[in-house]
C-alpha cells in the first residue's frame, strides 16, 4: 500500500499525511520481520543447523529485502549439505529423477575433461548419484533413456531435456554434448 500511495502523493499532489499509517505499518512489519529472522537464526544455530549468524546486514541495509527474509535465512540453511541430499529430500520423485538425469549426464561429460584428479572427483560424484538412483529403484540406463517425445528429433540433451531436429554436437542452452537419438526409419 505504501508503494501504491507514494505516486499519488508525488504526482497527484495528495497530502503526504495519507502515507503515515502505511509507513507505520511498513515499519512495524519490518521490525517484526527482523526480530523473527534473529529469533529463527538463533534457534537454528542453537540446534546446530546453522553455523553462522543469520544474514541481518542484507535485510537491515535494504529494507525491501525483508520481504524475502526466509530466502536470506534459507541460503545458509543448506550450505553444508550436498545438493543431491537436499534434492532427494525436497523434490518430488519425478522431478528428482529428471534432476538426477541431468546431473549424471553432466558428471559423465565432466569426468572426461581435465586431469586425473578431476576425473576421479567426478567418478566419486557419479557414484553418489548412482547410489541415489539405487534408493529410488532405478538404473542409470533407465534414467538416461531418451524421452522420444518429438518423432522428428535427432538429438537430445539429458541435462535440460531439449530435443533437436538438427544434428548438433552440443546443446545450445547448456553447452553439454547431445545424445543422438535412434533413427526411427
Amino acid at each position: 500500500m505504501l508503494f501504491a500511495g507514494l505516486p499519488a502523493v508525488l504526482y497527484l499532489g495528495l497530502p503526504p499525511e495519507l502515507l503515515k499509517p502505511q509507513l507505520y505499518l511498513a515499519l512495524s512489519l519490518f521490525v517484526v520481520t527482523v526480530a523473527a529472522l534473529v529469533w529463527a537464526g538463533s534457534h537454528l544455530r542453537g540446534q546446530g543447523v546453522l553455523r553462522r549468524k543469520p544474514p541481518l546486514s542484507s535485510v537491515l541495509f535494504t529494507p525491501p529485502a525483508a520481504a524475502r527474509a526466509a530466502a536470506h535465512l534459507g541460503r545458509d540453511l543448506f550450505h553444508d549439505f550436498d545438493a543431491v541430499a537436499v534434492a532427494a529430500v525436497l523434490l518430488p520423485r519425478d522431478q528428482l529423477t529428471s534432476w538426477l538425469r541431468g546431473e549424471l549426464h553432466a558428471a559423465a561429460w565432466a569426468q572426461t575433461q581435465g586431469d586425473a584428479g578431476w576425473s576421479a572427483a567426478w567418478a566419486v560424484r557419479r557414484g553418489l548419484l548412482r547410489r541415489t538412483l539405487d534408493r529410488l529403484g532405478k538404473s542409470e540406463s533407465e534414467v538416461l533413456a531418451p524421452p522420444g517425445l518429438d518423432p522428428e528429433a535427432v538429438a537430445w540433451c539429458p541435462y535440460c531435456d531439449t530435443e533437436y531436429r538438427e544434428s548438433l554436437a552440443s546443446c545450445r542452452d547448456c553447452a553439454l554434448p547431445l545424445v543422438a537419438l535412434a533413427d526411427p526409419a
